[in-house]
């Protein structure tokens, strides 16, 4: 009678000297490492990312999830690849990613948060000043050409954040991304252009 010959699965002995070999292979950058390596963690990082924006924020959008799990990947790469040469092997490579990534999203979770309660500021204190006044009023009745021959008037870097917010009807986030500076920034800089115009409207008028 012959023997039937079963494969054992992977012992975490084997596991962990396959791993060792991996993080190796990176640090000496052997071809085709890292593409092995985001392929074999890749889908750990991003349920982590998920699960973790999940649960703090209620939902999660594809785009930030997916530039979370780039930056865990980005993390370990950083500095010659300090994160990875300091790695212990202690856990599996899964663990401490999930680690890592819990870590990320929780601070992205703090900044988003922030940042929700900065643009409701800056937009009640942006609005209560102009609601009854001629800037206003000509938003309200939609009177656009008027409203850009008024603009006309004013510095550049005014008429761009102007712009974006009345015409392209962009939020603070856009218009941070489309003038290079931080969400929060947006708010103050978009009130001082704000009343800059609506001064020169009432002189004008």
């Amino acid at each position: 009678m012959s023997e039937r010959r079963t494969e054992l699965p992977k012992t975490t002995c084997d596991s962990s000297a396959e791993e060792r070999r991996l993080v190796q292979r990176l640090l000496v950058n052997d071809t085709g490492a890292w593409r092995d390596f985001v392929h074999r963690f890749q889908s750990v990082v991003a349920a982590r990312a998920q699960q973790t924006i999940c649960h703090c924020l209620g939902s999660a959008r594809e785009a930030d999830r997916d530039d979370l799990v780039a930056e865990v990947f980005a993390t370990l790469i950083q500095n010659d690849k300090r994160a990875l040469r300091k790695f212990s092997f202690d856990s599996s490579i899964a663990t401490w990613l999930t680690v890592i990534t819990h870590r990320r999203c929780l601070r992205y979770v703090t900044v988003r948060r922030r940042q929700a309660e900065q643009s409701t500021l800056s937009t009640r204190e942006l609005h209560n000043g102009i609601e009854d006044g001629p800037l206003g009023k000509m938003v309200d009745e939609e009177n656009r050409l008027r409203l850009r021959q008024e603009m006309k008037q004013l510095r550049q870097s005014d008429q761009r954040v102007l712009e974006l917010f009345y015409f392209d009807s962009l939020g603070y986030r856009e218009i941070g991304n489309r003038l290079g500076i931080s969400t929060n920034a947006v708010g103050p800089k978009l009130h001082r252009a704000q009343q800059r115009l609506k001064r020169l409207m009432e002189e004008r008028s």
